[in-house]
This record gives C-alpha cells, structure tokens and sequence, in this order.
C-alpha cells in the first residue's frame, strides 16, 4: 500500500489519485498538517497525565477521545 503526503488537495494531487486509480495502485492519503496536529494533541494529553496538569481542559481541546 503506497501512502500520499501532502499539504493540501490541489489539482496536482487530484491528477496524481486519478493515475493510481487507473492503474489500480492501491494508496492513502495523509495530510501531513492534520496529522502533525493531531499527533501534538496526543503529546500534549502525555504530557499532562505524566506532569499532572493541563493547561487547558481535555474537552476544549477536543482531546476527550484520544
């Protein structure tokens, strides 16, 4: 399985799925931002448990699921 980084879906991109789907290579796509930020919250949530303290509340960082 390939695996697409990008920043955002722009035509470049959108031609390049087009290619794989019609040579039928199988592939995800990761949004390099989405995923930096979602790996920070998950630090973040680490760290709090490890110190103890958060500076802001799990559920106003939309952390209650991680």
């Amino acid at each position: 399985m390939l695996k697409i980084y990008t920043i955002s879906s722009n035509q470049e991109t959108k031609e390049a799925e087009r290619w794989l789907y019609a040579h039928k290579v199988k592939f995800i796509e990761v949004d390099l931002l989405k995923e930096l930020f979602r790996q920070s919250l998950q630090l973040h949530v680490q760290l709090g448990k490890q110190f103890g303290e958060f500076p802001q509340s799990k559920q106003k960082l939309g952390l209650t699921h991680v």
